[in-house]
């Protein structure tokens, strides 16, 4: 098992020390919001050190957490593809509770996904919003977050389904197959790895 190390939180450098105060500020404030389950005031907080510094993977990240935590299910499969492509290096990173959605609101949120999945009679009205395929990543992505390898190997088999008569494109195809080695630890297939160049 590929075992992330637990992150709390980032202060990365910053050109000026109120630039950084800020940031930290706005990302220790977030992630208490978190903590205490206040979703959607964690999400603007998030968003808020976003703005001080773009594209921080640990904000990148926060803001996708509370995302989930406050049922923005589309918006957070966004975010998360957005912080895997921009930040690939943070596929492997575990963040410690005080950085997700408490594990109740995680299981509730897994069993909405599931029923967009499986087409249940009375699924997420969310839910019903988002791709399959993103689907599948977002329950991945928290199986590892949870350290539930079962739950990674469903999210990645739905991730890896595509409409009928409709073929895997090799951006997802490159994704997919790295995200397994991390997360999983299992070797890319031929087809997974991209074509050598024409001599």
């Amino acid at each position: 098992e590929t075992s992330g190390k637990p992150v709390e939180y980032a202060t990365p450098a910053a050109d000026d020390a109120a630039t950084q105060n800020l940031y930290t500020r706005d990302l220790l404030a977030a992630q208490k919001l978190l903590g205490e389950g206040r979703y959607f005031d964690a999400e603007a907080r998030f968003s808020r050190a976003l703005i001080v510094r773009p594209g921080d993977p640990v904000a990148l990240a926060g803001r996708l957490h509370s995302q989930l935590g406050s049922g923005m299910y589309l918006s957070a499969s966004v975010n998360l593809r957005q912080l895997l492509f921009s930040t690939p290096e943070f596929a492997g990173v575990r963040f410690v509770p005080a950085m997700l959605p408490s594990k109740e609101r995680l299981d509730q949120i897994v069993s909405r996904l599931r029923g967009r999945i499986s087409g249940s009679s009375e699924p997420d009205a969310i839910a019903q919003s988002i791709a399959d395929r993103d689907v599948g990543l977002v329950i991945a992505y928290i199986g590892y977050q949870t350290s539930d390898n079962a739950l990674v190997i469903e999210g990645m088999a739905a991730a890896d389904k595509s409409p009928e008569g409709a073929s895997v494109d090799p951006i997802s195809l490159r994704l997919h197959a790295y995200l397994r080695a991390v997360w999983l630890g299992e070797m890319p297939s031929a087809k997974e790895l991209p074509a050598a160049p024409d001599k």
